[in-house]
């Protein structure tokens, strides 16, 4: 069984999850260069229900990316299922499932790590992004769980994300998460970090096309990744939400 003993972690380092919005003008006063990584390839001002939305210069380039990328299934299989993806599983001899959501700039693979003593699974995921090699990692673990509306209701149970580790804390999963970091550092040719914070961050009015994102606008996560796991507004968080932070204010 792999349960991390959470009654030895410190209580800053668990948190249930935390919605919050945030404006244009607060992320660049905050997130400058992350604001810049955005922009270049979004267009702030527009939904992705009009016309010139799909007309901007940086979404006809996600749009390249994820043809050359994804749709183009040889290239696909050479340099992701074959060759990245296999090439990481190789390298730390561990199983790695491929993890990349459809037509997304991003790709991805989970490690299963085993179950809890309900059975439910716990897995080691990890995402790249094809747009600038920003790159995201999170232990997950599976539960019973209430599932809730886009306002964050509560309105029904099942099976959900239980809890999220978001950085290398003390634990059986602390040298996993630091083998699989040192490899993508390595192995990508400019890596950055993108902590959890930007998971719960929602930009107004931003939208991707590859989700329907709820009235307040998308994660800022969302403009890099489409992770294969929910959260739910009980969903505890352990660990660090800002790691590696500092990185990212020098890009």
């Amino acid at each position: 069984m792999y349960r991390i003993p959470l009654q030895n972690i410190a209580l800053k380092m668990r948190q249930n999850l935390n919605i919050k919005s945030i404006s244009v003008k607060q992320l660049i006063a905050f997130y400058p260069k992350m604001f810049e990584e955005i922009k270049r390839f979004y267009p702030l001002d527009l939904r992705k229900d009009q016309e010139e939305y799909q007309h901007f210069p940086g979404i006809k380039e996600i749009n390249r990316i994820i043809q050359d990328n994804i749709l183009n299934k040889n290239n696909f299989r050479s340099r992701w299922d074959e060759g990245f993806h296999s090439d990481l599983a190789k390298a730390l001899q561990v199983d790695v499932k491929g993890a990349t959501g459809g037509l997304v700039p991003c790709t991805g693979g989970i490690i299963h790590l085993g179950e809890d003593h309900l059975g439910y699974p716990i897995e080691f995921n990890y995402y790249v992004s094809l747009l600038n090699d920003f790159y995201s990692i999170q232990i997950v673990e599976k539960g019973s769980s209430l599932h809730f509306e886009k306002r964050y209701a509560p309105n029904s149970s099942g099976t959900g994300t239980k809890r999220i580790i978001v950085s290398p804390i003390p634990g059986p999963y602390q040298s996993l998460f630091t083998e699989v970091e040192n490899y993508l550092i390595a192995n990508l040719e400019n890596p950055v970090f993108i902590p959890f914070v930007f998971d719960t961050l929602q930009l107004e009015n931003f939208q991707v096309s590859y989700k329907d994102c709820t009235a307040e606008g998308c994660f800022i996560s969302d403009a890099f990744f489409h992770k294969l796991f929910n959260v739910q507004f009980n969903t505890e968080i352990v660990g660090e939400i800002n790691y590696k932070i500092g990185a990212l204010k020098n890009i």
